[in-house]
């Protein structure tokens, strides 16, 4: 058993060392009584993930990932299939529009709609979002949907974190 913050992990032998099926009952009674307990959200069986805190290529693209799961194949994108032409609506925290998977140094993204800009058709930061422009969790969300790289807000490039469908444009 792990304890982190307010998430139980508890990673399960996959063996028994004594050859019978005590260790496994044990630990399904032990996530059953955690399951019922009016404090605990929700049980959910998960898989092991590699961390790293370094950026590796190839391990950490969604677009191959969703793609194909082959390193490095993208058959969506040689069929032509990037997204192009369609916006997507995304609902989240915050957005850091000055990020250069976002940045359009040509047009503002707040004021109405404008399907003419880089990636932000339209942003509606009325909400909770102008307290958390910069930092907001919906930069990550977005990015892995339409992220698109550009130094200087005009081309886009080729980045290491483009999103699976690059080609679209998000209102926000």
């Amino acid at each position: 058993l792990h304890v982190s913050g307010a998430e139980l992990i508890f990673t399960a032998p996959t063996s028994d060392s004594d050859g019978s099926a005590m260790n496994r009952n044990c630990a399904l009674s032990l996530v059953i009584g955690l399951s019922v307990h009016p404090l605990v959200g929700s049980v959910e069986v998960g898989q092991k993930l590699e961390l790293s805190s370094v950026a590796v290529k190839g391990k950490s693209n969604p677009q191959w990932i969703t793609q194909s799961a082959v390193v490095d194949h993208r058959p969506f994108f040689d069929k032509g299939l990037d997204g192009t032409g369609q916006i997507v609506a995304v609902a989240d925290g915050g957005l850091d529009t000055d990020n250069c998977y976002f940045r359009d140094s040509r047009n503002n993204p707040f004021g109405g709609w404008d399907k003419s800009r880089r990636k932000i058709a339209y942003y509606d930061d009325s909400f909770a979002d102008q307290l958390e422009r910069d930092k907001g969790h919906g930069t990550y969300v977005s990015g892995i949907i339409v992220g698109r790289k550009s130094s200087n807000g005009v081309d886009n490039e080729v980045g290491f974190a483009d999103g699976t469908a690059p080609g679209s444009k998000i209102t926000f």
